[in-house]
């Protein structure tokens, strides 16, 4: 399964949620890698530190996240693919291979409440 976690905008959380889904996932005997498509590379170098036994690879290209995203979700359970944080296409090509997209979400201004963000899930 392809999990994306993705937002237009950057410093949201994408990679610190996918840095700890991922071992959290192998800790409860599950295959997972993470696909580290942001072009800074932090979550690939984060989880190399905290959780070495877990897989990371990096794709920073559109073409090779197309290509290469649907063989590597064949070889693990959860592939987490942490993309940037634009509409890019990057973005555009991990959303069109995913199978679940985890994107966080905020009320407009008119609209808010109390609870002023949200998480959202899409599945395929």
């Amino acid at each position: 399964m392809i999990i994306v976690i993705a937002n237009s905008k950057g410093g949201v959380g994408k990679s610190t949620l996918a840095v700890h889904l991922a071992p959290w996932l192998n800790e409860q005997n599950h295959r997972a890698t993470l696909v580290d498509c942001d072009t800074q590379h932090s979550s690939s170098e984060w989880i190399r530190e905290a959780a070495p036994n877990v897989k990371s690879i990096c794709l920073d290209n559109p073409d090779d996240i197309l290509d290469e995203l649907p063989s590597l979700a064949r070889e693990t359970d959860f592939a987490f693919a942490d993309g940037l944080g634009s509409q890019t296409e990057i973005s555009r090509a991990l959303l069109l291979k995913a199978h679940l997209a985890i994107s966080y979400i905020r009320r407009s201004r008119g609209l808010r409440s109390r609870k002023s963000s949200r998480c959202s899930v899409r599945t395929s």
